[in-house]
């Protein structure tokens, strides 16, 4: 019975994972984010750059 219920699990397991592999692939066809924090050097929207960083990074680069 263990392996049977073990079975299942692995198997929404799997089938949720696809789920979201499909849908980041899906945003980032869109060209947007699929979450998580904001790189460093880009403000909040991830979109525009923080003047700050940014040039904290040109430095580092040089």
């Amino acid at each position: 019975m263990a392996r049977l219920m073990v079975a299942f699990a692995n198997k929404s397991s799997h089938d949720a994972s696809r789920r979201i592999q499909r849908k980041h692939l899906e945003l980032a066809r869109q060209g947007k984010s699929s979450g998580g924090p904001a790189p460093y050097g880009w403000q909040k929207d991830g979109r525009k750059a923080d003047p700050a960083a940014a040039e904290h990074i040109r430095i580092a680069q040089r």
